[in-house]
């Protein structure tokens, strides 16, 4: 075939990690390494993730975060070596408020719930068989309530908490051990008790007046996680969901609780038995229940789910040692692999669902249905809208170790990396395409590639399932623009990849093609 003029081959498209086929089926729009880069979606561009800034060092390890309301963010933290505290910090990271030290605290689950009423809004925390705790804005407290007309009584010890407006503005308490319902009345992990309408501290165990519900009692399952979406309840088996979706009255006027079951076709990962972290297996999104499973990360509406994680089908191993390239490229920069499917908490912020695994979270963009890897030390993240005196501000605040922090757009360093198992806070932002032949399955030439961006970053290239060659530091102006830089390459696969510190925006990038080879004129 006679040498061609060369024409471009042009990539605008940045995506996410796709790591469930092999690296040259992924083609040069998907990412077989991603690490610790973001999309800017307004001007469709790939960039250096954000970093974070410290919003309180506690000296003590700290987790399960929680936002109150606007102006307290709450805590559990480490005091002594069996105990632990419930803080409350305002904006200004104060902490106003805590809780007594108690050893019950110390490895008990954490599931926290808001729950309001024309004349309060308090936060209930069910810890499991420690109790369920109670912040009411000022103080932390270890409520009773009014069970079957008689006041003073203990409150469901429940594992999961959920707040239900639609269904009469009730507190939804599941998953309650053995003489756990309310005042102590027969219970089970099969058990979804219901507060009376209005008033999340009363309750009735009795007939007809009896709140609860029995999930298929003696199964074998327990409930493992619950949420409020769309107006109704979900509530979680390890394989089947139950679907709470209106309160109706019988003939004698006790009430009924309608829901539904789906069969999920997968398997829930449940809570270790002394979870020490907020560690629900669901979690409310924008457009869907998002839930943790034995293999990967599911998305309900309220029918049968579908995967989501698809694209990261290999992580759901032991190491995520799933594409050769991702995990040598983890390997060179010393960054730790946590399991996916690790015992971890979800958290939905911004149309992103984030999922903290040791050193590693992994996030999920809604809008463009893609996977992101960042190194991470959170052991639990908090949305919270915080008010101050001249703007009000959505930011996702994590623990990490003794500290907590929130990502900020406005910096590049992570302080929270240092100290993280396998890094040190240095690896450089990295995105590297799967490998794409330029629509032919000859042996051709690349001659030169062009760049549309701003700031500095490197690109280095590699060819045929082979290693990335030495990168080249490319220079834009200080305003978006254009660089070219000339690295020929002779192969039939091709793959580029992007890294850089940053401040950097890649906009587009066009690979240009000189010729083709057939088979008889390839290079041995």
């Amino acid at each position: 075939m006679p040498p061609l003029d060369p024409s471009p081959a042009s990539f605008s498209r940045f995506g996410g990690l796709k790591l469930d086929r092999p690296v040259d089926e992924i083609g040069g729009e998907d990412a077989i390494v991603s690490l610790d880069v973001d999309w800017d979606v307004s001007l469709e561009a790939l960039r250096p993730r954000m970093g974070s800034t410290l919003f309180k060092d506690l000296n003590k390890i700290v987790d399960g975060l929680f936002a109150h309301s606007d102006t307290f963010l709450i805590a559990r933290r480490e005091d002594g070596a069996k105990d632990r505290k419930l803080i409350a910090l305002n904006t200004a990271a104060e902490v106003k408020a805590e809780s007594a030290a108690e050893e019950a605290l110390k490895g008990a689950p954490m599931s926290c719930t808001r729950f309001g009423t024309p004349a309060a809004s308090n936060t209930y925390i069910g810890m499991g068989e420690a109790g369920i705790r109670k912040f009411d804005g000022a103080a932390f407290s270890k409520p009773t309530g009014t069970v079957d007309g008689v006041a003073g009584k203990a409150l469901p010890l429940a594992y999961h908490l959920a707040a239900w407006p639609e269904g009469g503005n009730r507190l939804v308490a599941c998953g309650t051990p053995a003489a756990g319902g309310p005042n102590g009345a027969a219970s089970s992990r099969s058990h979804v008790w219901f507060s009376d309408a209005g008033n999340a501290e009363s309750w009735h165990t009795v007939a007809p007046e009896a709140n609860y519900v029995q999930l298929m009692p003696g199964d074998g399952e327990n409930i493992v996680g619950c949420c409020a979406w769309g107006g109704n309840i979900f509530v979680f088996k390890e394989t089947r969901m139950f679907v709470f979706y209106g309160v109706s009255a019988d003939n004698e006027g006790a009430p009924v609780f309608n829901f539904r079951v789906v069969d999920l076709g997968t398997t829930v990962l449940a809570p270790p038995a002394a979870a020490e972290t907020s560690d629900e297996v669901c979690v409310a999104g924008d457009d869907a229940v998002y839930f943790r499973t034995l293999d990967g990360i599911w998305a309900t509406t309220g029918d049968e789910p579908g995967l989501v994680s698809e694209d990261l089908s290999g992580l759901s191993d032991i190491t995520g040692a799933s594409s050769s390239y991702f995990a040598a490229a983890m390997k060179a920069e010393k960054v730790t692999l946590g399991a996916f499917t690790d015992k971890a908490q979800l958290t939905y912020f911004d149309r992103r669902l984030h999922v903290p695994c040791g050193a590693m979270s992994y996030v999920y963009d809604a809008r463009r249905d893609g996977w992101l890897a960042w190194q991470s030390g959170a052991r639990s993240y908090a949305p919270w809208r915080s008010s101050a005196s001249t703007a009000t501000a959505k930011k996702l605040f994590f623990a990490s170790g003794d500290s907590i922090y929130f990502y900020d757009p406005t910096v590049i360093a992570d302080p929270s990396l240092v100290g993280v198992a396998g890094t040190k806070g240095e690896t450089l932002p990295i995105w590297q395409a799967g490998f794409y032949d330029c629509g032919s399955v000859d042996e051709k030439t690349l001659t030169h590639t062009k760049l549309w961006g701003s700031g500095e970053l490197s690109l280095a290239v590699a060819e045929d399932f082979g290693s990335v060659g030495k990168a080249k530091t490319i220079k834009f102006e200080e305003t978006a623009s254009t660089r070219q830089v000339q690295m020929q390459q002779t192969a039939t696969l091709f793959s580029h990849r992007i890294s850089g510190k940053g401040p950097w925006l890649l906009h587009r990038i066009s690979r240009y093609l000189r010729e083709t080879r057939v088979p008889a004129t390839q290079k041995p």
